[in-house]
């Protein structure tokens, strides 16, 4: 063979190895989780949303992504969650009806309306990671009914 042959075969073979190597690694960062939000008896305000991949976190402690959208004259909202690698996951959310960064509460009780992934129905008290998740392993789309007040 000549040396012309073998700077031939030497390129085949790491163009070969560039082609395997992009075809390991990942096409995107990760996935999108779509949640449209729903029922909201006032149209002003916010919603409020933290996405939780951690069981002992959920509902209110530290969160992985959150995200706000305002009512701007609707009764419902489309919030968006990106470059989620696949995985486990919770959302709880609140409609923000005064604008203040803060779940109203009177006595314990809820003033404003609330809701978790996969909980369609009003609960007494915080639901558990294990009640309110959902899996995502493609681009995903939920819905969450606001509850309560």
């Amino acid at each position: 063979m000549t040396h012309k042959h073998l700077t031939m075969i030497g390129a085949l073979l790491l163009v070969g190895l560039l082609a395997g190597a992009a075809e390991a690694a990942p096409a995107a960062k990760g996935y999108s989780l779509t949640v449209e939000v729903t029922g909201a008896k006032e149209t002003t305000g916010v919603v409020r949303a933290a996405l939780f991949n951690d069981p002992v976190a959920f509902p209110d402690g530290k969160f992985s992504q959150d995200a706000a959208v305002p009512l701007k004259g609707k009764t419902s909202v489309r919030l968006v969650f990106r470059n989620l690698p696949a995985g486990v996951y919770a959302i709880s959310l609140y409609h923000d009806a005064d604008n203040n960064d803060k779940f109203g509460k009177t006595l314990g009780l809820p003033k404003e309306s609330y809701g978790f992934s996969v909980v369609k129905a009003e609960v007494m008290s915080k639901p558990k990671f294990e009640d309110a998740k959902f899996e995502v392993k493609k681009n995903t789309s939920i819905t969450i009914p606001l509850l309560g007040p």
